[in-house]
């Protein structure tokens, strides 16, 4: 994509469904973008990741489905309006990198995630979060019981939070388990 093109101001919606390297400009403003939906891209590196997640000034909505984080270490996903967002990852079994993603939602309501936990993700600054849906299939429950038991802490105050069986199960392998005590306000379960 043409360099002009990531600094659009009339661009509300932006749909990229491709199995190719995100090769992103070194500056990207998004100022009227609501809605960014990520599939099948390979994320290139931290730097220009970073950038497309910080430079959607008014994102209300964020889907970011099947992706490639391998080639990162660390990003923040951080926009004031964010109401929703919704990872689905892929099971990569060929790439060891594990990226860490934190993830402020002051404005966040609905968060999903499904997968197989590849990467580290950690919620800050949800407390405005009303539904919440974790879903993994894990063949190796005890790997990813850690990660699967942290973003449940995390999700204190969510009001409805779904739980596939498997995320149920892996908490199970912890010392340390995850109980209803820790939700402050769940009223569905």
């Amino acid at each position: 994509l043409p360099h002009c093109f990531f600094i659009s101001e009339s661009l509300k919606v932006l749909d990229l469904q491709m199995r190719c390297v995100l090769k992103l400009p070194s500056s990207i403003v998004f100022s009227n973008l609501k809605i960014l939906s990520l599939a099948n891209v390979i994320f290139s590196d931290d730097c220009s990741t970073q950038q497309l997640f910080s430079g959607c000034l008014v994102l209300e909505k964020l889907n970011i489905v099947g992706c490639d984080w391998g080639n990162l270490k660390a990003v923040t996903i951080s926009a004031p309006r964010l109401c929703s967002l919704m990872i689905s990852e892929m099971d990569d079994e060929n790439s060891s990198n594990r990226c860490h993603v934190m993830i402020f939602g002051t404005s966040l309501k609905f968060f999903s995630y499904s997968g197989a936990f590849m990467n580290d993700f950690c919620l800050y600054s949800s407390s405005s979060l009303v539904d919440a849906c974790i879903y993994t299939e894990a063949e190796e429950p005890r790997e990813v019981a850690y990660h699967v038991n942290k973003l449940i802490r995390e999700l204190s105050g969510v009001k409805k939070l779904t739980l596939s069986s498997v995320a149920v199960e892996v908490c199970s392998h912890l010392p340390l388990c995850f109980s209803l005590s820790v939700f402050n306000s769940i009223n569905m379960l």
